[in-house]
């Protein structure tokens, strides 16, 4: 299991990003208009700021102080999340001191050019009704709170895929998809002791 540290810029409901752009011309979700959605989704999803590990855009715990400093010094509004990969059973506890579990996501983070979150592609702007059926799971930041309830969803992903696979991104062996715990910061993160 792996814990990775990330500055992210999340999509925005104004359109600012090519995705968000995409996502807006769908109109509506199962979770209602876009525009709220992409307000609301707090996963691992959106574009990673990689300054502490330019090539991967993912940094070592030990980063934690040198992007919590980029992220409050920086103009964009920027997120400091942690993720924990892949998670392949229900962790017993998941606790980070000043990080709050946002919930947990689905997909895959290889490098700041491969970041696909299932739940953000494949259910709330998906395509398939047996993949968008799951939004109904879904917290207020559009993520599961339950690690079986994302594990399921990766089974159930998995099980479409040889006859719906034109609908879904296509994964590797390499990638290594699978549950991902989200941690926001705090903002008012301190360095750890």
């Amino acid at each position: 299991m792996d814990k990775a540290l990330t500055l992210l810029k999340r999509y925005r409901s104004d359109g600012s990003d090519s995705v968000s752009r995409g996502a807006m011309r769908r109109g509506n979700t199962p979770r209602g208009p876009a525009s709220a959605v992409l307000d609301q989704y707090r996963g691992m999803d959106g574009v990673l700021i990689p300054v502490a590990a330019p090539r991967f855009g993912l940094a070592s715990w030990d980063s934690l102080d040198e992007l919590r400093r980029y992220r409050d010094s920086s103009e964009e509004s920027l997120d400091l999340i942690c993720v924990i990969r892949p998670l392949v059973k229900a962790p017993d506890q998941l606790l980070l001191p000043g990080f709050d579990l946002l919930g947990f996501d689905c997909g895959v983070i290889v490098s700041r050019r491969n970041i696909y979150s299932v739940i953000f592609h494949e259910v709330l702007f998906g395509k398939l009704p047996q993949m968008v059926q799951h939004a109904a799971q879904l917290n207020a930041r559009c993520l599961f709170d339950e690690w079986q309830d994302a594990a399921s969803l990766m089974a159930v992903r998995d099980g479409l895929s040889e006859h719906f696979g034109h609908a879904l991104e296509k994964f590797t062996p390499d990638d290594d998809p699978g549950v991902v715990a989200v941690f926001e910061a705090q903002q008012s993160l301190q360095s750890p002791a």
